[in-house]
C-alpha cells in the first residue's frame, strides 16, 4: 500500500473514529430509575459493577447511588431535544464542496456540487459535477455519490464514496482528451444548522486517472503516482468544507 494511501485511510479512521465515540450520545442523557420512586437525570461518570454508580445531573451536582437503590438505568433522548439534530427521511439534496486536494509537492483548489435523493434517515444518494485545479490541467470530475450517516445528532460522524470520470484539459494542448476513473472515498463530520440545512467537514482519499501523453515541461510539478501505459495516476488526499439543503 503506498504511503498517500496509507495515510488517507489513517486519517480517514480515526475521523470516525473520534466522531463515533464524541458525539453518538449527543441528544441523550443517563436516566436513573429508583426504587423509591425517583428518577435522575444527567451523565454517569462512574460505575462500579454490581456496587455503585456516580451521576452528575445537568446542575453539576453528582449523586452516588449503590445498585441496591436502583430499579434501572436507561439511556433517553433529552426532555424538549430539539429535532434539527434528525436528519431528512426524504427528499432532494444537495451538497456543495470546496477544498483542497494535497500530493507531492502540490496544492490545488477543488470543488464539486451534488444534486440527489435523501433515502431514509442514515443514506443519502446523487450526481456530483466537480472542478479541481491540477498545476497545467483542469479537471471536471462527474460522479456518482454515495453517502452513509451514521448516528442521529445535531453533530454527527459520517462516510462518503465517489465514483466516476473525469474530463481532463492541458492547458497546453486546449483539448478535453486527458481525463480518467476518478473515485474517492473519506469521512466527515456533519454539523447541522437547522431541520433541512447543514455544514460538514470531510477528510478524504482521491484516485484520478488522466489520460494522454505526459511529460515534465508538461507537468513541471507531477506525477503525484507513477505514469503506467499512458496513463498518470493520482493519490490525492483532500480536505474539504461543505454546506448542504
Amino acid at each position: 500500500m503506498s504511503r498517500p494511501v496509507f495515510s488517507a485511510l489513517l486519517l480517514i479512521g480515526m475521523v470516525v473514529m473520534i466522531t463515533s465515540v464524541s458525539f453518538s450520545q449527543d441528544g441523550y442523557e443517563d436516566v436513573v430509575y429508583l426504587k423509591n420512586g425517583g428518577i435522575m437525570r444527567g451523565m454517569i461518570i462512574e460505575q462500579i459493577p454490581g456496587k455503585s454508580l456516580k451521576i452528575q445531573t445537568v446542575d453539576r451536582n453528582v449523586f452516588v447511588y449503590s445498585f441496591d437503590e436502583i430499579e434501572k438505568i436507561t439511556k433517553e433522548k433529552k426532555p424538549g431535544a430539539s429535532e434539527v439534530g434528525m436528519y431528512k427521511s426524504s427528499g432532494y439534496l444537495n451538497i456543495t464542496r470546496v477544498g483542497v486536494l494535497a500530493g507531492g509537492q502540490s496544492t490545488m483548489f477543488s470543488a464539486s456540487i451534488t444534486n440527489g435523493v435523501q433515502v431514509g434517515e442514515y443514506f443519502s444518494l446523487g450526481l456530483g459535477v466537480g472542478f479541481d485545479n491540477y498545476p497545467n490541467e483542469t479537471v471536471l470530475p462527474l460522479f456518482l455519490d454515495f453517502r452513509g450517516y451514521l448516528l442521529e445528532g445535531q453533530i454527527a460522524p459520517m462516510i462518503f464514496a465517489d465514483l466516476g470520470y473525469s474530463l481532463g484539459k492541458v492547458t497546453a494542448r486546449d483539448e478535453w482528451d486527458a481525463g480518467g476513473l476518478m473515485f474517492s472515498i473519506g469521512a466527515g463530520v456533519q454539523l447541522k444548522t437547522s431541520a433541512s440545512t447543514s455544514v460538514m467537514f470531510e477528510i478524504g482519499y482521491k484516485y484520478q486517472e488522466l489520460n494522454g501523453v505526459f511529460s515534465w515541461y508538461t507537468f513541471p510539478y507531477l506525477p503525484f503516482g507513477p505514469v503506467i501505459d499512458g496513463k498518470l495516476k493520482n493519490e490525492l488526499l483532500s480536505v474539504m468544507v461543505g454546506f448542504s439543503f
